[in-house]
């Protein structure tokens, strides 16, 4: 059974939105085809970061938006 990576960034936005170094992060949008994050601050209608999940497991997603979109 797959994962559902947008559901999984989901629960990752409301978490990171929660801090005080990530209440600027407004969105996480997987794309399914290309396999890759597009993450949002500030209410920009572009995407700040962009990062590759490809091949990732849901936890790897995680751990891949945590440690790139440098909120700390």
């Amino acid at each position: 059974m797959g994962e559902d990576k947008q559901y999984i960034l989901n629960l990752l936005l409301k978490a990171i939105q929660a801090t005080r170094a990530g209440n600027d992060v407004t969105g996480l949008e997987f794309n399914p085809k290309t396999e890759i994050v597009n993450v949002y601050f500030g209410g920009s209608g572009f995407p700040s970061r962009t990062i590759n999940v490809a091949m990732d497991s849901g936890i790897a997603v995680l751990k891949d938006v945590i440690n790139h979109i440098d909120i700390g």
